[in-house]
């Protein structure tokens, strides 16, 4: 049974129920099979076999791609999920202020910065 991927201070989401490669192996994931070269060609060209949604998992890295334009508008959907700020881009607050990558969603700039990108 697979374990749920590792967190940095989000809640762990259980992720067996998602397709991932075939090899995937105990302790290195899948790691064999995984071209060293064009890592991220070889994700694209597994999520065409997998499906809109899939995992890769290298050592303790799990991932969660999303590669279906409806799941990806989705989970872009700014009204049901608020940005996290992780805690390496959250200190620069300190410095720069709430700008585009360090403010929280509730903040004026990043509600103008938004409402320019938004049709």
């Amino acid at each position: 049974m697979a374990r749920p991927a590792p967190t940095t201070g989000a809640r762990a989401v259980d992720t067996t129920a998602i397709p991932h490669p075939r090899w995937r192996l105990p302790v290195v994931g899948d790691v064999v099979g995984t071209s060293r070269r064009t890592p991220v060609q070889d994700s694209m060209r597994l999520g065409r076999g997998l499906g809109p949604i899939f995992t890769r998992k290298f050592l303790d890295l799990e991932i969660v791609f999303v590669a279906g334009g409806a799941l990806t508008a989705e989970l872009a959907d700014e009204t049901r999920f608020a940005k996290h700020l992780a805690p390496g881009v959250e200190m620069p607050r300190g410095i720069g202020g709430d700008g585009l990558f360090t403010a929280y969603n509730h903040e004026p700039n990043w509600r103008a910065t938004t409402g320019r990108w938004s049709r």
